[in-house]
């Protein structure tokens, strides 16, 4: 099967070719706080779209385009980020590396974020494929560090 699925990923990896790819989160969380007892759940939602070629044999570099929507009670927050990142791919496996900023809805700060990231490209047809990631995303917000994730994403490529 692995056979299967790098002779198909290959033929779609090579120069000239373009990829579309999306990922979507969607969650429902219910935190329970001690000595809270109005306390909101949190919802969040987020839809990534990116548009890549390939430059080179198995080497894409994307522009994307990421919403999230994050709300508690009646506090409702909007991020829409802009990045680049460069994915290469070596026999079904890829390693991505990116950057991106973000803008927040009625807040004057400026945001980025460097990502790194490894997954598998399984083929489910000649043309889509189900990406697996883990992915290290380090923040900053006015030059200053924030934050740093390490997480889990499953996105869907469409070769052209």
């Amino acid at each position: 099967m692995c056979g299967a699925d790098t002779i198909g990923l290959s033929a779609q990896t090579e120069a000239g070719n373009t990829i579309i790819g999306t990922s979507s989160n969607l969650s429902y969380t219910s935190t329970s706080v001690a000595d809270c007892d109005d306390c909101d759940a949190v919802n969040n939602m987020a839809l990534s779209l990116s548009y890549g070629y390939f430059v080179i044999d198995n080497l894409a570099l994307s522009a994307g385009l990421n919403l999230t929507s994050m709300s508690q009670g009646d506090v409702s927050i909007s991020t829409t980020t802009i990045g680049v990142n460069g994915k290469y791919y070596m026999s079904g496996m890829f390693a991505q590396a990116g950057w991106a900023t973000t803008a927040v809805k009625d807040v004057d700060v400026s945001m980025s974020t460097i990502s790194l990231g490894a997954g598998y490209a399984h083929m489910l047809s000649d043309n889509i494929s189900l990406e697996p990631m883990l992915m290290y995303l380090m923040n900053s917000a006015d030059g200053e560090s924030v934050s740093s994730t390490f997480g889990v994403r499953i996105g869907l490529g469409c070769y052209f």
